[in-house]
């Protein structure tokens, strides 16, 4: 969970510094960068928990 909260927090700070340097185009860039953030985070807990869970 506080995965979850660190992202919402850097989202919202670059998200208000990219909307002030890029204008709204700021704003989607965070979002995308954020989200991809979050699959990477979600694969790299699914790869470990397979790793652990694997009988090699």
């Amino acid at each position: 969970m506080s995965k979850y909260i660190t992202a919402a927090i850097v989202a919202f700070v670059f998200g208000i510094l990219g909307t002030e340097l890029l204008g709204p185009w700021g704003f989607f860039i965070t979002v995308i960068i954020v989200t991809l953030y979050l699959i990477y985070e979600e694969l790299r807990e699914i790869k470990g928990e397979l790793k652990r869970n694997s009988k090699f």
